[in-house]
């Protein structure tokens, strides 16, 4: 992803807008140092919130609508997908 869409889908992220799933696995693979070359540490960390927001609100869709999962191990458990750390 270029170094543009990439900030594209930084203030989207600050906006709340739904992130794409190429957007979300870009910011998702980001570092904490890398967010915060974009901005503050505090609009780095409402990014890393949201990236985690999104990322739950895709594997629902996912569950709901019987696709394959991309994210996690695959295996279903009582916690999965809700509760995976950084």
């Amino acid at each position: 992803m270029a170094k543009a869409d990439l900030e594209v889908a930084y203030i989207k992220a600050l906006d709340r807008d739904p992130l794409s799933r190429d957007e979300l696995a870009e910011l998702h693979q980001l570092g904490a140092s890398e967010l915060m070359e974009m901005g503050s540490i505090a609009e780095a960390a409402f990014v890393r919130e949201w990236v985690r927001h999104e990322s739950y609100r895709w594997r629902a869709q996912d569950i709901y609508y019987g696709d394959q999962e991309e994210w996690g191990s695959g295996k279903s458990t009582r916690t999965y997908p809700f509760y995976k750390s950084d």
